[in-house]
């Protein structure tokens, strides 16, 4: 089976996934990395699969936020060939694998509900480990007791007190349960909700927070406070639904890896 270089799409966007994937003798591979490719079935899978990716999120991005996402492409192929120039498998697998993990966490943020074009192309990631704790609630609105709020929380698909948190890209785990769970970062202070909460919780309007769904349904929202825990956001509601205030549960890193990790500088 041939391999048509992944270079070569990104710069014409022309080839289907089965024009990629015709027969042919390896020999006919342009050189040491592409006959590689062409021997090793994993690597070939690999390389399909990230094809794939690549041309999904494409079609969701436009302008200057597509220029970057084909120079980020082109920069991961140039580290790739610069890396395994000696065509090792192993270097293969592991330049595919964290390639891979990136457009993972992009294609996480592709939604039935949210937008048509991805505003950025940066991959975010939950790293390490986290433990679920209590509640800070905004003191400017009506108080819920523990027990409403981790009704509210649980109805947020957030994860009971206690609970050891973890990530994968483009996901979000509890446990051993993972739900898909994009994550584009913005600024507290953006929006007319974040504002009124800078006051409320003593932090900065620049404080950044994370925004996504999840399993491309429910709302999450993720503040980053200065001492390196996290506030999962979520709506707790009166038993008749009439009366609901914003609230958030405390997630506390247990390792020094414990932050949410631009994969593009995670090599």
């Amino acid at each position: 089976m041939s391999v048509w270089p992944l270079a070569l799409i990104v710069i014409t966007g022309l080839l289907s996934a089965h024009a990629r994937a015709t027969p042919g003798p390896c020999n006919h591979a342009a050189g040491p990395i592409d006959r590689t490719l062409c021997q090793d079935p994993g690597l070939r899978e690999a390389d399909g699969k990230m094809a794939n990716a690549f041309d999904q999120l494409r079609e969701h991005t436009a302008g200057v936020v597509r220029t970057a996402f084909v120079a980020q492409q082109r920069a991961w192929l140039r580290d790739r060939n610069r890396h395994c120039a000696s065509a090792v498998p192993a270097c293969l697998t592991a330049a595919y694998d964290a390639r891979q993990a990136q457009l993972d966490a992009l294609l996480s943020r592709i939604t039935p509900s949210g937008p048509d074009l991805l505003a950025d192309v940066t991959p975010w990631q939950l790293h390490g480990n986290w433990i679920a704790g209590g509640f800070v609630q905004l003191p400017g609105e009506a108080g819920y007791d523990d027990a409403t709020l981790t009704t509210a929380s649980k109805t947020a698909a957030l994860p009971a007190a206690g609970q050891r948190i973890s990530g994968k890209p483009g996901e979000i785990c509890f446990g051993h349960s993972c739900a898909i769970a994009g994550l584009e970062r913005s600024a507290l202070g953006r929006s007319e909700s974040g504002s009124r909460w800078v006051g409320e919780l003593g932090l900065p309007s620049a404080t950044v927070v994370f925004q996504g769904a999840w399993g491309n349904r429910t709302p999450l929202l993720l503040v980053q406070r200065p001492d390196g825990t996290l506030l999962a956001g979520f709506a707790a509601c009166s038993a008749d639904r009439i009366g609901c205030a914003q609230a958030f549960q405390v997630w506390t890193p247990q390792d020094r890896g414990a932050r949410i990790v631009n994969l593009l500088e995670t090599r």
